[in-house]
């Protein structure tokens, strides 16, 4: 299939594992050059080079915390730096926090920070040089929003959607699409 991704620059978060390296390797078929972020150093290289031995280009490796205060900014400038500008943002780092009982203060900022915050942040980061450019796909992965237990995240899935709606509304007029997709559960 040609999504008309040749040569556009995606950024995939959480993409070590799971979804986030399946999108990773999806969007290498297409053509894309990648920006590949995690916590996990090891797993990521093992990604870029799987990705650069099936005949892709091999990705920038982002080793990162991306609920960190400074790592929107320290992405934006390694892609940019790496590529020159940014076309997608695949924001998928996150996942399921499920409590003992109402969960504590910590762990829903914990959850917050995760599954919100950072997908949010990063995104602010790279908006306006999308807008500049005219030209932007940001892609949530999030997850359903009906609670079958105290889960903290939840409600920062519900946050997304609403967030994502009312900036989609904001920079539509340059070009710019949002998505949310709550793939639900995975094997």
């Amino acid at each position: 299939m040609d999504l008309k991704l040749s040569g556009k620059v995606a950024i995939v978060t959480g993409a070590s594992i799971g979804v986030g390296r399946a999108i990773a390797r999806s969007l290498a078929q297409e053509g894309a050059r990648l920006a590949i972020v995690a916590r996990g150093r090891e797993r990521l290289e093992a990604v870029a080079d799987a990705l650069a031995a099936e005949g892709f280009e091999r990705p920038l490796v982002l080793a990162c915390d991306i609920t960190q205060p400074d790592t929107p900014s320290v992405v934006r400038a390694a892609v940019l730096e790496a590529f020159g500008s940014a076309d997608i943002l695949v924001n998928n780092a996150g996942g399921s926090r499920p409590f003992e009982g109402l969960g504590t203060a910590r762990q829903w900022e914990d959850a917050m920070a995760l599954n919100f915050h950072a997908a949010r942040e990063l995104t602010h980061a790279l908006i306006d040089d999308m807008r500049a450019r005219g030209f932007g796909r940001i892609v949530n992965i999030t997850g359903g929003d009906e609670p079958v237990a105290i889960n903290g995240a939840v409600p920062p899935n519900g946050a997304t959607h609403i967030w994502a709606k009312a900036l989609s509304r904001h920079v539509a007029k340059d070009s710019i699409t949002i998505n949310s997709i709550p793939p639900g559960r995975i094997h």
